[in-house]
């Protein structure tokens, strides 16, 4: 009896340990699958970032290309702005303006725009895709330039209003029409210049402050681009650096 009693424990203590080496190898073998599953996942998304941030480069240096062309056309519209100005300031109209003041007028009130390409940044928004973005830093970066991309709108939206309401006003003073017919060939250009429509002081004193307004307000657009040029400059630089990208 006693040594069946022993062998009957000497087998359950071997059954015991069976099974927990089974148990044991079954956890490792799951838990290394789960490692490897994550390792893959973390791999791909790493691939992701990168080519999201290779795509983001690419529209960092369009944009920049277009702030500098927007940056250019901002200069030659404030140059204008101040001529006109100060023409009006000398000389204030009578019945007739020198041919060339059509010329000042239409180049002191250009339409300016910016177009961003905003590709990526569409898709790590709307997507969800900003997660895969592990640096802090990039990530502050990132949404910096994209805070002053919005500002940038906000302060060329002012100058378009003051700017609109240029182009209505004077509208009412000069006629832009006669010019229209003289392109077209229909009648000789005027020696007196360009025909004046309302040639009260008060009315052309109220042009000239909106011209005023235009100025302030696209110079402010035009120190707001250049915070944004520096500001996408220094972000294609960390991002070249982190992602070691040309």
């Amino acid at each position: 009896m006693e040594v069946h009693h022993h062998s009957h424990a000497h087998n359950s203590k071997k059954k015991w340990t069976h099974y927990f080496w089974e148990f044991l190898m079954l956890f490792l073998a799951v838990y290394c699958g789960f490692l490897a599953e994550n390792l893959r996942e973390h791999q791909v998304e790493h691939r992701r970032e990168k080519e999201y941030i290779r795509s983001l480069l690419d529209d960092l240096k369009d944009d920049t290309t277009e702030i500098n062309k927007s940056k250019r056309a901002a200069a030659v519209s404030l140059a204008y702005e101040d001529s006109l100005m100060y023409y009006l300031y000398k000389n204030p109209p009578e019945k007739f303006l020198p041919q060339h003041f059509l010329d000042l007028d239409l180049k002191a009130m250009l339409r300016l725009k910016i177009i961003f390409n905003e590709s990526t940044a569409q898709q790590l928004k709307n997507s969800g895709n900003m997660r895969l973005i592990r640096n802090p830093d990039v990530f502050r970066r990132i949404a910096l330039y994209w805070n002053e991309q919005e500002y940038t709108r906000i302060t060329l939206t002012r100058y378009l209003e003051y700017r609109n309401r240029g182009r209505e006003y004077a509208e009412k003073l000069f006629a832009y029409s006669d010019q229209d017919l003289v392109d077209a060939g229909l009648i000789p250009l005027s020696s007196k210049g360009v025909r004046v429509i309302q040639s009260s002081p008060v009315y052309w004193a109220e042009y000239s402050n909106i011209i005023s307004h235009c100025h302030i307000t696209v110079s402010n657009y035009r120190d707001q681009l250049e915070k944004l040029l520096n500001t996408s400059k220094k972000l294609i630089l960390v991002l070249q650096k982190e992602y070691h990208l040309k």
